[in-house]
């Protein structure tokens, strides 16, 4: 019965393995425990080796696939983080050049309200607009 609770483990292990699912190295290293149960209850001390064998690479490769999962990000979730980080960015920047020109707009004013200086240079008067006043006098 022990081999047949070891066979079922390993085949969902090795089937989930396939889905590229983490945990399915630890059905792997449960089938081959079963196994190493039952080798060391026969004594074929062969079998009950490379069974622990097989467990130390399943949980070398649980482990191994544990620290990828935290290197390797969904390549669509990095373009979304990549996105965000640049609109955060635009508006960082945007809300700095407000910034810089409300300051400005706002120290003009002061000098203006002050009389140190007036609204900006007054505009030249046309060719028609001083004949018309030399008209008028």
């Amino acid at each position: 019965m022990l081999a047949w609770i070891g066979n079922l483990l390993i085949v969902v292990g090795l089937w989930k393995i396939g889905d590229k699912w983490r945990h399915a190295f630890l059905f792997s290293i449960a089938g081959e425990l079963a196994y190493v149960a039952r080798s060391i209850l026969l004594e074929d001390w062969a079998l009950a080796f490379i069974c622990v064998v097989f467990c130390a690479m399943a949980f070398r490769n649980w482990l191994k696939w544990g620290r990828q999962a935290n290197q390797q990000e969904d390549p669509e979730l990095r373009a979304l983080r990549t996105l965000y980080e640049m609109e955060r960015r635009a508006h960082e920047n945007t809300a700095r050049v407000l910034a810089s020109c409300m300051a400005d707009m706002g120290s003009r004013l002061d000098a203006v309200k002050s009389g140190r200086e007036r609204l900006g240079p007054r505009p030249e008067p046309s060719l028609g607009a001083l004949s018309r006043r030399m008209l008028d006098r």
